[in-house]
């Protein structure tokens, strides 16, 4: 715009010397008129500038990783006058990550008239993707002056993360029927007689002690009592959002709602009725959701998508044990991308018979302090874990789907 300008003024002082020089009347009136022009440009420029609309909207709110987001554009010119020059700033982010993004895009619309234009955007990574419309500059038709109009449209986008189907049981059976429920199956009958599933005639083979003798007495026949098949909720998903200063937050929170995510999926599948957990680092407390629908699945997965990574200080596993410190598991799944001495500490004291913990590994950290490489206290902690039942399963960001799939637990 500046050169425009420069050129304009060029254009201006020739038009002035020639003027001067051969003094006709037609090299005055364009004289004058080329003077002029920039005035009602600029009028007629602030006029559209006060009257123009921009819209940002979405059809799609939820994606999946690598599929396109149409975010779509609409601009409403009330005004008879066309512009022919709008750009557009649009940017974007996700809550992952404090880095934002910003893509500019020249429009042009007739007067009197209402255009959309659609813009596709994508995301490698899950999570919450913001997309706004912060503002638009409109130009005279020269180019000369530009007038910034501040907008306040935002589309928020939730971006699912990829589920793997784990080959293996995943499923500890050790020590899963000593751990009570209260909650019982409303379609499979079992052998719980503190609880009846339903009441039936007798059968060839049904025991004496399943006979309900009041009943039957009744009826005059003889009746019998199906007991019910308890539902465990003995299971435990911890997902530890602690990264270390210096990694790539994007790649890592990624890699572990994919990892948790993953092995919930599994256990729904199978019927495992479960509990989901993580620190929300803004309430500062734990949430936690029993999995045993999709619906209570994909609660889990929007909850998760809206959380924080947590400060290294953060003890999310103790926080857990405070919150529900008088509850027994059968086999719990902390998945984290760090490893230090207060965590392992933590596991030990964990009410849980199985305890596995999914380590999400990556890149070396470059430090100018010539701190410890990552995978060196990987592997001195996993000799610490020999004994003391911690199964620690390491899964590479690079290798995520091919380390998810092959799962196995020790």
């Amino acid at each position: 715009m500046f050169y425009n300008k420069i050129r304009y003024l060029f254009l201006l002082v020739f038009l002035g010397i020639i003027s001067i020089l051969y003094n006709v009347h037609v090299v005055g009136i364009i004289f004058i008129t080329v003077v002029a022009l920039p005035f009602v440009l600029f009028v007629t420029l602030c006029l559209i500038h006060r009257l123009i609309k921009a819209e940002l909207t979405s059809t799609a709110h939820v994606v999946t990783k690598n599929e396109e987001i149409p975010i779509t554009l609409t601009l409403d010119n009330p005004t008879f006058l066309p512009i022919y020059a709008i750009k557009v700033y649009i940017t974007y982010n996700n809550d992952f990550s404090s880095k934002k993004y910003q893509k500019e895009y020249m429009v042009a619309i007739d007067g009197k008239s209402r255009t959309s234009i659609t813009y596709n955007f994508m995301s490698e990574f899950s999570g919450i993707i913001n997309i706004s419309l912060k503002k638009i500059r409109c130009y005279d038709p020269l180019k000369l002056f530009s007038l910034k109009k501040r907008c306040n449209e935002q589309v928020k986008i939730a971006v699912l993360p990829n589920f793997y189907d784990i080959e293996e049981d995943i499923v500890s059976r050790k020590n899963k029927s000593s751990i009570e429920s209260d909650n019982y199956s409303d379609t499979k009958r079992g052998d719980d007689p503190s609880e009846v599933f339903a009441i039936r005639e007798y059968r060839e083979g049904d025991r004496p002690s399943q006979i309900h003798w009041k009943l039957s007495s009744k009826q005059e026949q003889l009746m019998v009592k199906e007991f019910s098949d308890p539902l465990n909720c003995s299971i435990l998903i911890f997902l530890d959002f602690t990264i270390q200063k210096g990694r790539d937050r994007l790649k890592y929170m990624d890699g572990l709602i994919e990892s948790a995510l993953s092995i919930s999926y599994n256990l729904l599948i199978k019927k495992e009725t479960h509990y989901f957990s993580w620190f929300d680092s803004r309430l500062g407390a734990c949430m936690r959701i029993k999995i045993s629908s999709d619906k209570d699945f994909y609660e889990a997965a929007g909850g998760i998508l809206e959380a924080l990574p947590v400060d290294e200080n953060d003890n999310t596993l103790g926080n857990y044990m405070a919150e529900y410190g008088n509850e027994q598991y059968s086999q719990m799944f902390l998945i984290t991308g760090e490893i230090s001495q207060a965590i392992i500490e933590e596991l030990t004291i964990f009410p849980s018979f199985t305890k596995q913990m999914l380590y999400i590994e990556g890149n070396k950290v470059k430090s100018p302090r010539r701190e410890p490489d990552i995978k060196d206290q990987a592997v001195e902690y996993i000799k610490r874990l020999d004994g003391l039942e911690i199964d620690l399963i390491p899964i590479n960001i690079k290798t995520m789907s091919k380390d998810i799939q092959e799962l196995k637990l020790s």
